[in-house]
């Protein structure tokens, strides 16, 4: 049975509720019920025909009425969310990564949620090269709406090498301890330990001259020019007071870079040397 011949045998019209159509089909099937009297078997049978027909329209007026008031919803939902987003453009992630990460120069894997035009969130997956490392990364077209996403870093730095971005951002610089000894007549045979665990071995280092020594290309890693390089290692040494032990290695350095002699005195306290440290 068709729509408009069934809605003819019920008495309704197009824009008919559900609770009217059931109202019509029950008092049809009072007045043509076979068991009554006067009642008719055929059009009782038209009558649920009709009925089913109806109750399996997919849009009823209440149907109708219930998708444009959804319709409306979800349009100021969507105005109200651009007027949010204009005021802030950017998604801001911040992300923690390790001075080991940044010094070895690694992949960081980003992981996050973003608000597409259609009102759903769904999950995008950046990779992040922390070569050429700054605090702010800013990716155009990746965050909420298609706008931008600003991606902060958190440094956690447990070590003792620090950056200076006013100086260079892929510079490192360390303080090594060393004793009164040491600063008067040189370091000898100073060993750093780098981040990622290499030992770089220092020679003889007058510091008469100068308190810092320069090991390039043991910095940040970072791209010059297409070229993969890094910066430089500041070994700044800073003298201990309460360092004052002379070593049997330093000894032998001043020795035999003075050629002179090494006396075992010492003082009461038996650990500075006396004045006839050295012989002329």
């Amino acid at each position: 049975m068709l729509r408009e011949e069934a809605l003819t045998v019920l008495g309704l019209s197009k824009g008919h509720t559900e609770a009217q159509l059931r109202t019509a089909y029950k008092a049809a099937c009072l007045a043509h019920h076979p068991d009554k009297h006067g009642g008719d078997k055929d059009a009782f049978l038209r009558v649920r025909e009709a009925y089913t027909t109806l109750n399996n329209t997919p849009f009823t007026h209440e149907h109708e009425e219930s998708l444009i008031k959804f319709f409306f919803v979800w349009i100021a939902w969507v105005l109200k969310t651009r007027q949010t987003i204009s005021k802030n453009p950017c998604l801001e992630i911040d992300i923690d990564v390790t001075f080991q990460e940044v010094y070895n120069g690694c992949v960081k894997k980003i992981v996050y949620r973003r608000l597409k035009f259609d009102g759903n969130y769904y999950t995008e997956t950046l990779y992040l090269e922390l070569t050429n490392f700054r605090s702010t990364y800013v990716l155009p077209n990746k965050g909420d709406l298609d706008g931008d996403v600003k991606l902060r870093l958190c440094l956690q730095n447990d070590s003792d090498f620090r950056m200076d971005d006013l100086i260079s951002p892929y510079d490192l610089y360390v303080t090594t301890k060393i004793s009164v000894y040491e600063y008067y007549y040189g370091v000898c045979y100073s060993e750093t330990v780098l981040p990622d665990g290499r030992r770089v071995s220092e020679g003889f280092v007058p510091c008469r001259e100068g308190s810092v020594r320069v090991l390039p290309a043991h910095g940040l890693p970072y791209e010059a020019d297409g070229v993969q390089t890094r910066g430089d290692l500041f070994v700044m040494y800073e003298v201990d007071m309460h360092r004052r032990t002379f070593g049997e290695d330093a000894r032998t350095r001043l020795h035999a870079l003075f050629h002179g002699s090494i006396e075992s005195e010492t003082n009461e306290e038996g650990d500075l040397p006396t004045e006839s440290f050295l012989s002329p």
